[in-house]
């Protein structure tokens, strides 16, 4: 079909048709558009083969889920709190500094407060938003443009699904300490 991934992995399963992905955009490759997706769920999954590329055929990493006895299992349920309550607040705080053009100036002034996470992400986000000046360096495309903000929350959402689960936790310990 004509819908590619950007990033780390996309599936399909042929079965159901349920498509899913992780933290990255999809282009539908003939228009290059990012198709929209309204609504979704994580599932765990059990790697059971990687299939690698080759020149003109895609690689490919198949997986079976076991939805009902791991995602859903109690005992999980702390921790599906915890991680929920340290990725709202890590959105919550790049999401706040939103100001159109001059968002870069209000990361600044958060970074006395979140020196680690304001830099980090300032970095990151300065290689795919359209405020950079000198992109001669820079062999992307544009993916967000910094006057509408449904693209800046993208960016966001994008940036904190590249985390690790350690450095997720390490940057929530810097947002909460005085």
């Amino acid at each position: 079909d004509s819908i590619t991934g950007i990033g780390t992995l996309s599936y399909i399963d042929p079965e159901t048709k349920v498509y899913g992905a992780l933290g990255h955009e999809i282009l539908e490759s003939t228009t290059s558009e990012i198709v929209e997706v309204k609504t979704g769920r994580i599932f765990e999954s059990i790697i059971t083969s990687i299939n690698k590329s080759s020149t003109g055929v895609a690689g490919a990493k198949n997986a079976n889920f076991n939805y009902k006895n791991i995602y859903r299992n109690p005992k999980l349920s702390p921790s599906i709190e915890y991680f929920s309550l340290i990725l709202s607040n890590i959105y919550q705080l790049l999401k706040n500094a939103y100001a159109g053009k001059e968002t870069p100036k209000e990361l600044k002034k958060l970074e006395k407060y979140y020196p680690n996470l304001i830099l980090e992400f300032s970095d990151w986000i300065s290689n795919y938003w359209d405020l950079n000046e000198t992109r001669e360096h820079l062999k992307n495309r544009i993916l967000y443009h910094m006057d509408k903000k449904e693209d800046y929350y993208k960016a966001i959402i994008t940036y904190i699904s590249g985390m690790t689960d350690s450095y997720a936790i390490q940057t929530y310990s810097e947002i909460i300490k005085f």
